[in-house]
């Protein structure tokens, strides 16, 4: 009985460590994060919002060489339909290698949409690499837009 019990603790912790010292696979989506938005409060139509996107990557095929392509896509929650702006690529030749950094974006001037004199909202980000994966969404803290 001893023996047996002692070849099943040996073949159960072989397999534990088999099992641990698998390797992890690198996230094939991007992620990234808001690392700075330069204002909260804006006067409609003058105020151009700069955001600093975080990003990493594992395999570096974040933005295209074609400026009529869109990677990153910010969702105003007063609307359906998200805004797409172009990012170049963040590798050398578009070479498949593991990217971190930032950028910057600036956006459209945002606009009041009912009548009233101020209104707010929230935007939310996602980059979508070339070989279609997209990130996690982030949302930025909330924007009050005036009329001037």
């Amino acid at each position: 009985m001893k023996k047996k019990t002692k070849f099943s603790v040996v073949v159960l912790s072989s397999f534990l460590i088999f099992i641990g010292c698998k390797k992890d696979e690198a996230p094939v989506a991007p992620v990234i994060s808001i690392e700075n938005i330069s204002e909260y409060s804006i006067t409609e139509y003058n105020n151009a919002i700069v955001v600093t996107i975080q990003y990493e990557d594992h395999q570096g095929d974040i933005g295209t060489t074609d400026p009529d392509e869109h990677s990153l896509f910010i969702t105003d929650e007063r609307f359906v339909e998200q805004d797409g702006y172009h990012i170049d690529p963040l590798t050398p030749n578009l070479q498949a290698l593991h990217v971190r950094g930032t950028f910057q974006v600036t956006l459209r001037p945002l606009f009041i949409m009912q009548n009233d004199s101020i209104e707010t909202t929230h935007l939310t980000f996602e980059l979508r690499d070339r070989a279609g994966h997209t990130s996690n969404q982030v949302t930025s803290d909330e924007i009050t837009i005036a009329r001037d």
